[in-house]
Parts: structure tokens; sequence; C-alpha cells
């Protein structure tokens, strides 16, 4: 049966200075990702799609040279909207994803909501597999992953947001949207 399998994004290079969205792969990140990829490989994955930021097409593409699948680009994939936020120590930047998700249908975090979020990324999500009846592999964030996730899954969402690292992948069966493997 064929699968959906969310990619959160391997490590990018931090700049405090930049908003995140904008940072690239960190060098370092392309053999962990490559790792990962060995790992999906027995879901023999028809496609790869990824979200606009270049941390998620790098791992994307990194993805892709184990898979040998073509990647394509799907901006309803990017990471919950926070551009105009400035870069915060850990325990500031879990508070407010935190409320993110406990005020879902509000904008307390930058630019979007999680109900605003879900819907972009649930849109792309949801297209892509009607027109795709193999596995997927789709490279996003992990607050958007999260969002997704839980409402999908019925898992919740901070509890996968705090459970996430760089980079990580659920397999999902696509017919009750099961969470089958971490990796």
């Amino acid at each position: 049966m064929s699968k959906l399998i969310l990619v959160r994004h391997a490590q990018p290079v931090i700049d405090p200075d930049s908003p995140s969205e904008r940072w690239a792969l960190a060098p370092e990140s392309r053999e962990p990702t490559a790792a990962l990829a060995r790992e999906l490989l027995s879901y023999a994955p028809r496609a790869i799609l990824c979200g606009d930021e270049p941390k998620m097409a790098g791992t994307g593409e990194a993805m892709s040279e184990v898979l040998g699948v073509s990647v394509a680009r799907a901006a309803g994939l990017s990471e919950h909207a926070r551009r105009t936020t400035k870069f915060a120590d850990k325990a500031v930047f879990e508070a407010a994803i935190k409320s993110l998700f406990e005020r879902p249908g509000e904008v307390v975090y930058g630019e979007e909501s999680a109900d605003m979020t879900y819907a972009r990324f649930a849109a792309a999500i949801d297209g892509a597999l009607a027109s795709e009846s193999g596995t997927l592999v789709a490279v996003t964030g992990g607050t958007a992953l999260s969002i997704f996730l839980s409402r999908r899954s019925g898992v919740e969402a901070f509890e996968i947001w705090k459970s996430l690292h760089l980079p990580m992948a659920f397999v999902l069966n696509r017919a009750n949207w099961r969470i089958e493997r971490t990796i």
C-alpha cells in the first residue's frame, strides 16, 4: 500500500540575523539526510515534494540522490510563516510554539495561525495525493508538520513537536493516517 512520508528538513546553517525561511541546508547534513533516505528505499517513493525554503529544498535534493526520484517544490509545504519574528532562545521559542498550538485560530506568533498553516499545508498534501497513487515524500518544517500530523493522526501537536529531530521522517498509512513508523 502506498504511503505518505512526512520529513522534517535536516540541520540548516543557523543565521540569527536572517529569517529561518532563508536558512540553507548545512553541508554536514547531507550524510544524515542520505542515511534517512536509505531507510526509506523499501517504500519505493515515486516523488519528493518540498517547501520553498532552501533547507527543505536541500533536504529533498539530498534524498533524491539516494531515492532516484525527482524533487518538486510546493509552496504550501513551507513552514509556519514567521518571517517577522526575531531569533529567540530555546525557552522563548518553545513557549511561542506552545501558544500557537494552544490557540490555533489566533495569529499569536508570526504571520499565520495554526489553522491557517494547516489549511495551506493540507491543501498541498491532499492535492499531491490526489494525483499520485504511489508513495510520496513531503519535506517540510517541524511546526507545519506537527500541526498537520496532529490533526490527521490525533497525536497532540506539541508532543510531536517536542519529539522532533533533524532530519526525521514519519511514515503514514494514506488510508487512515496512522503513523506506522518514525525514523
